[in-house]
């Protein structure tokens, strides 16, 4: 088996189709599955799965849980059962736009031993409202990147990267105690060859209601960056401590200012130190916690100004 496609879909009746006869549309010369992990769904989604099936025998494997398990289980379950030398993701409510995505990205990579994966920019847009302007993703992004540049920020596309089987090993216990699939499978992923963007659009990211990260609060996404980063730095035994401190002050600084925003002083002012203690002298950061702290409290604002004064000191 060349390579799998593995679909992770809840709920996406309204999407399913598509995404399931974008994968079926592609124009290649070897064999692949596609394995989808159907999580429970209360929705026609399942019903619709067993239609393609039937349709196309031999192409769909379906894993169907009787319970609904959760994103990561549901994702490490499905990929566990890719028996192809490549893996290919997409969500249910995504969708291909090329019928030649499939074996541009296996052919780049039988071609380039050294690279782990390949991924292409997607168009996102809205699905709810047609008039609101779609944008492509990732723009100005290098050619060739790697994990010091995933560390910086996720610029891949769930719907557009394939990758090699089995390149990692299995899942570590953390992965299994954070919100998001793709950002830590690629680090994973990254540790063992370079990354290449194919410049083509080559797929759709659908933004709705529904979409989990969507309809995600902000406070919510950014505790769960500041989670993931966290494992991922003890997991590459701290190679990367540095950068990673500069991330979590800032994502540490964001919460703070949502916080102070909600009148949740107390919160606001836990994270202020957080993000001062982990990266004090980063200039940005500085000048917004000396606001933040100034306007909600003048005894934390000097209390900060002595603790910044004590670092320098000792420094010195």
């Amino acid at each position: 088996m060349k390579a799998s496609v593995s679909i992770i879909t809840y709920n996406h009746e309204k999407f399913i189709r598509q995404a399931l006869d974008s994968v079926l549309m592609q124009d290649v010369d070897f064999e692949y599955e596609i394995v989808v992990g159907e999580d429970g769904s209360t929705d026609k989604t399942r019903e619709i799965l067993l239609e393609y099936q039937g349709k196309h025998p031999g192409k769909f494997r379906l894993l169907l849980t009787k319970e609904n398990q959760g994103l990561i289980r549901n994702f490490v379950q499905t990929y566990r059962s890719c028996k192809g030398e490549y893996v290919a993701t997409l969500d249910g409510d995504d969708y291909w736009t090329s019928p030649n995505k499939l074996k541009m990205q296996v052919d780049f990579l039988d071609r380039h031993r050294d690279f782990s994966m390949c991924f292409h920019t997607v168009r996102h847009f809205y699905d709810e409202d047609e008039k609101k302007p779609g944008f492509l993703f990732p723009k100005n992004t290098e050619n060739i990147s790697g994990i010091k540049d995933l560390l910086v920020s996720n610029f891949i596309p769930t719907c557009s990267v394939v990758f090699r089987n089995k390149i990692f090993g299995d899942f570590p216990d953390w992965y299994y105690t954070l919100g998001m699939e793709d950002w830590p499978l690629y680090i994973l992923i990254a540790q063992h060859g370079k990354i290449r963007h194919l410049d083509s659009v080559m797929g759709a990211y659908r933004m709705h209601s529904g979409s989990i990260w969507s309809s995600k609060k902000e406070i919510y996404t950014y505790e769960e960056d500041i989670k993931f980063y966290r494992c991922i730095n003890a997991h590459l035994k701290f190679k990367y401590n540095r950068m990673i401190r500069k991330k979590l002050a800032e994502y540490y600084l964001k919460l703070t200012l949502l916080h102070a925003e909600e009148d949740n002083i107390p919160i606001a002012r836990k994270y202020a130190v957080r993000s001062f203690v982990l990266h004090p002298f980063d200039k940005d950061i500085s000048i917004k916690i000396k606001s933040i702290s100034s306007l909600y409290s003048p005894s934390f604002y000097r209390f900060l100004k002595d603790v910044k004064h004590a670092v320098s000191s000792n420094k010195k």
